[in-house]
């Protein structure tokens, strides 16, 4: 049977495709009503995607329904704005903003250009929340310092760049080398700081790296004994800001790491990592242990790279 949704105020109200562009006002859109739920509302499964439907007496699942498009749709949330590039250099600008401009273009380009050149980037070279995570951020950190940027993105995503839009490649070729001398020079406390693109499945975000060498305290004489100290930080939509905070020491096999969160991270998660990180140890024969903190998480602190005289300013 057919259901007529109300108008937004009655019994119920429908929240429209996010991101659709073909919803409009007076629009009429069928569906059927699926077992699914978001946020305890029942899903309908339109032809422009899932829609969540909220109010009382919901159809059960199985009904068709046809649901009218009474008001123009929201808009997006605006989201945070960016600083004035103008002021920053481009080290700065990539800091504080956690974005990378000339990346985000290559992508778009790629995307509308050679759609399986940009699945090749996607998939394959940026480091995304899965089992490649790790292993693309080395990829990606190698080819930074190499100054390599084909052996990053892969032969067909450049020679479609260098085809279609030479602009750019030259644009992200400026970047990487910006970025590579940026991870090569000490700052506050002797640290290195490496930005690292990162894909979270819909957009793309900054995973920070930062390195020193730090000595060991009961032998500070033996270079043999120095480890690297090391901080991921990045910032997650549903754990909020994150650092992974560690020291390695090859010389006696031993990696100690502490998992500094916003907020209280749930046993099962804490179970997780330390599990990983057993596995880890038993597969490198390291050894060390995995501690969390939080509230206060005592987040280390990563100053913004100083401003270069007659520095390259970010190209937009």
């Amino acid at each position: 049977d057919a259901v007529q949704a109300p108008p937004p105020g009655g019994a119920a109200s429908v929240s429209p495709p996010s991101g659709s562009a073909l919803v409009v006002q007076g629009q009429t859109l069928t569906g059927i009503v699926t077992t699914a739920v978001s946020g305890g509302q029942p899903i309908i499964d339109t032809v422009l995607g899932p829609v969540a439907l909220n109010g009382s007496n919901t159809p059960p699942a199985g009904t068709r329904v046809a649901l009218t498009v009474t008001s123009a749709p929201l808009p997006p949330q605006a989201d945070q704005p960016l600083l004035d590039a103008s002021k920053f250099s481009l080290r700065q600008a990539l800091f504080l903003n956690r974005e990378w401009p000339a990346l985000r273009e290559t992508l778009d380009v790629l995307e509308q250009a050679a759609p399986n050149a940009a699945a090749q980037l996607v998939q394959t070279a940026l480091p995304r929340p899965d089992a490649t995570l790790a292993t693309n951020m080395l990829f990606f950190l190698t080819a930074l310092r190499g100054g390599d940027l084909r052996s990053w993105l892969g032969d067909q995503p450049m020679r479609v760049l260098q085809r279609i839009n030479p602009g750019a490649l030259n644009r992200l070729h400026d970047d990487m080398g910006q970025l590579a001398r940026l991870a090569d020079e000490p700052v506050s406390g002797e640290w290195r700081t490496a930005m690292v693109p990162f894909h979270n499945g819909q957009a793309l975000e900054q995973i920070r790296l930062i390195t020193r060498r730090q000595e060991d305290e009961e032998d500070q004489d033996d270079p043999e004994n120095a480890g690297t100290r090391f901080v991921v930080d990045v910032t997650l939509s549903k754990l909020g800001h994150v650092q992974l905070d560690g020291l390695v020491n090859p010389s006696r096999r031993r990696m100690d790491m502490v998992v500094r969160s916003d907020n209280h991270l749930p046993p099962e998660m804490k179970n997780d990592i330390r599990r990983l990180y057993e596995e880890a140890g038993e597969i490198t024969g390291y050894q060390g242990g995995v501690g969390f903190q939080s509230k206060p998480a005592n987040f280390i602190d990563i100053a913004p790279p100083p401003e270069k005289a007659g520095g390259v300013g970010l190209v937009v």
